[in-house]
């Protein structure tokens, strides 16, 4: 993304400090900010924001919890996505994505996932 870019609403332009940076996995920070979980899906999203935040409790995976996933938990420390926002202008949702099922998705979408992984 080039600086004249227009930046995603609700993106977080500060850069992150090193301890994240090292803690990201297989994709940079931008990728696990911008890529769109809900890609194609027809609601109006407002008010959005996308962090990497580390966790201060223990969290539920978001993406563990759906069919045919195994439900686990984001652990105190973990740095991880979280996502909140204002849908079709009634309900404010928000959800926490661990980095490796992150990872799998950014994998899944561009083709790059190997499939080695549970």
């Amino acid at each position: 993304m080039s600086p004249y870019d227009p930046r995603p609403e609700g993106l977080n332009t500060d850069p992150a400090p090193p301890s994240v940076v090292e803690a990201l996995r297989r994709h940079t920070e931008a990728e696990y900010l911008t890529h769109d979980l809900f890609m194609g899906e027809d609601a109006d999203i407002k008010c959005r924001t996308v962090k990497l935040v580390t966790a201060r409790k223990p969290h539920s995976c978001w993406l563990g919890q759906a069919r045919g996933a195994k439900p686990h938990e984001i652990a105190v420390g973990e740095l991880h996505r979280y996502e909140k926002a204002l849908v079709d202008g009634d309900y404010w949702g928000s959800y926490r994505c661990c980095l490796n099922c992150m990872d799998n998705e950014i994998g899944d979408f561009d083709g790059s996932d190997d499939g080695d992984e549970e």
